[in-house]
């Protein structure tokens, strides 16, 4: 990948992967409209109870939304860890293993780890 000055991607195939997506912007907004729902909702009810109702609706919905769009980048993490055997790796280069990965792979497998090397 190649960069220019202001750091940004020049004729590089992983281009997209590198900025945020139109929908992480809309989710991000989505949870900062209802954190600030959320806070307002002690002010609200002072003045009119309605609004305070609605302020807090409005703060849930957007929470439950952002979670949801959360979870869902957290599963696809998660199944890019186990596709990828990072955990092995990671386990790999933490024990101080002096031989090669297939051979780490192999000592863990015969010692009853469930891997997905094994």
């Amino acid at each position: 990948m190649r960069k220019n000055l202001k750091n940004e991607c020049v004729n590089c195939i992983e281009r997209r992967r590198c900025r945020d997506s139109f929908s992480s912007w809309i989710f991000f907004i989505i949870g900062l409209i209802a954190t600030i729902a959320i806070r307002v909702v002690t002010v609200l009810i002072k003045i009119d109870p309605i609004d305070g109702r609605i302020a807090w609706y409005v703060g849930i919905a957007g929470f439950f939304l952002f979670f949801v769009y959360m979870f869902r980048i957290g599963q696809q993490r998660a199944r890019l860890i186990n596709r990828s055997n990072l955990v092995e790796i990671a386990f790999y280069f933490s024990s101080g293993w002096s031989g090669a990965p297939d051979e780490y792979a192999l000592s863990r497998c015969q010692q009853g780890v469930s891997s997905p090397m094994c």
